[in-house]
Formats: C-alpha cells, structure tokens, sequence
C-alpha cells in the first residue's frame, strides 16, 4: 500500500513539473509575439499615428470643401471686379459666422482666416489656421 502512494506522489510531481514547463514556454510565446505585432502598432509609423494622420486630412478636406462653397456663393452674388482681398476676407468669415450658427458645436467649422488671396483672373488662395497649424486652400477659377 505504501508503495502505491509514493508512485501516486511521483506522477503528481512530474504532471505539476509539465504543466509549470508548458507554462514558462507560453509566456515566452505571447512575449514573443507582443515583440513582432506591437511595434507596428505603437511606432511613429503606425497604425495609431496613421489614423490620426487620416482624421486630420479628412477634416482638412471638409473645410477645403465648405471654404470652396463660400467662395463660389461669394463670387455669385456679388459684382466680381469690386472685390478685392480685404473685402473677400470680410464676406468669407461672414459666411463662415453664419453657417456655424445653425450648426451643434461638434458640427462647427473653428477656423481664423488669416489671408485671402484673391485676383480676378487667377486662383483664389485661401489660408487659414485651425487648432494652432496652418492651413493653405486653393479654390481653381473655372
């Protein structure tokens, strides 16, 4: 009888040894491939800074859109010799007050217009300033 529970010992002894080794080699496997699938994740390069990087250029392009249809709204209704950068500045950032004011403050376009270049036979050169960088639009004449 006493023979028996030493070969009982054994077995448990050798079966918690394994179970112990298969668990050192699995936390070597996962650190393993943490190593390989985090860096392009986490790096300059990334994943994360590459989102980032595609919000910033999609709100850069819905405000080169806005921006294009004010301008085109200016250039309609108004007499287009008479206007001049100054005055296009002004009617620009008139435009832009009025279509934040039906707009939530998620939906709101926070610009400062900082210059207009604005010639009659040439492009419209719009540059503006959002969340401290600077941002430069440029409306083709048809």
């Amino acid at each position: 009888m006493e023979l028996t529970k030493d070969k009982k010992k054994n077995v448990l002894k050798q079966n918690s040894g394994v179970t112990l080794l298969v668990l050192v080699v699995i936390i070597i496997l996962f650190l393993i491939i943490l190593s390989i699938t985090l860096p392009p994740i986490v790096t300059n390069n990334g994943i994360i800074s590459n989102t980032k990087t595609g919000v910033s250029e999609y709100e850069k392009q819905e405000v080169d859109g806005i921006l294009k249809v004010l301008s085109f709204e200016i250039l309609t209704n108004n007499n287009i010799s008479e206007l001049t950068n100054n005055t296009f500045k002004t009617k620009l950032e008139q435009k832009l007050f009025k279509y934040n004011e039906d707009k939530e403050e998620r939906g709101k376009v926070k610009i400062v217009i900082t210059a207009v270049q604005y010639d009659i036979s040439k492009d419209i050169v719009i540059t503006y300033t959002k969340d401290g960088k600077s941002y430069r639009t440029i409306i083709e004449r048809y």
